[in-house]
């Protein structure tokens, strides 16, 4: 992992964990999600459907379409691609 990426992921932490209410594993939950969306853009589906079992905010469709992207990432983890 690159220094930059580190400091982006742990710069997102900080700022979550400033929060007054923050729970740790809110705190946790916002620095996978953050690696993730870094790490590959493809996870960034993963990310806001883990967000979303918190929120519930996304629309059906959307939710829809991130299940299909995240299939799709398992898949080719699995493929090792």
């Amino acid at each position: 992992m690159s220094v930059i990426l580190l400091e982006k992921v742990l710069k997102e932490v900080e700022k979550v964990s400033r929060s007054e209410d923050a729970l740790p594993e809110e705190i946790v939950s916002r620095a996978v999600i953050e690696f993730l969306k870094l790490n590959d853009p493809d996870t960034k589906s993963a990310g806001m459907l883990h967000q979303n079992f918190y929120e519930n905010w996304l629309p059906k469709e959307m939710v829809s379409e991130n299940i299909k992207d995240v299939k799709d990432f398992i898949k080719r983890l699995r493929e090792g691609k």
